[in-house]
């Protein structure tokens, strides 16, 4: 799962073997090594009746956990033309808010060296045309 975080907007990106294992299992998770500890960050699936996204920190903030409805991620993963789910969410101090954005991860458009991208989704336009 990569993570990217720019001013009042978080992102996550998962490969197909992520959203499988948040469907199964109802969490994916991922940490980076830091000096003295690990920032380590999760979406996981929320039911019906919770807030739409929320967002929550663990002891001393090192931890984000992104929650998300499961019938809308399902609904996002099942759907080879649908690429995000956005929210936002309001955080004390925060205006307008904190905007979240969960996304398939794509193959990248120019090759990377060190870029593993077998595990990535099919980019919608390469999917073959809707049919009535």
């Amino acid at each position: 799962m990569k993570l990217r975080i720019r001013a009042n907007t978080l992102r996550l990106r998962l490969v197909r073997a992520e959203v499988e294992q948040l469907l199964a299992d109802g969490e994916t998770r991922e940490a980076m090594a830091m000096p003295g500890a690990a920032l380590g960050y999760a979406l996981a699936l929320r039911e019906v009746g919770e807030p739409a996204a929320t967002l929550t920190t663990g002891a001393g903030g090192a931890e984000l956990r992104v929650l998300w409805p499961r019938a809308a991620v399902v609904a996002w993963a099942n759907d080879a033309r649908a690429v995000s789910l956005r929210a936002v969410v309001t955080l004390a101090g925060t205006e307008p808010g904190l905007s979240l954005l969960v996304e398939k991860d794509f193959p990248c458009l120019v090759d990377r060296e060190g870029e593993d991208d077998s595990d990535a989704f099919a980019r919608p336009e390469d999917q073959p045309p809707q049919t009535c």
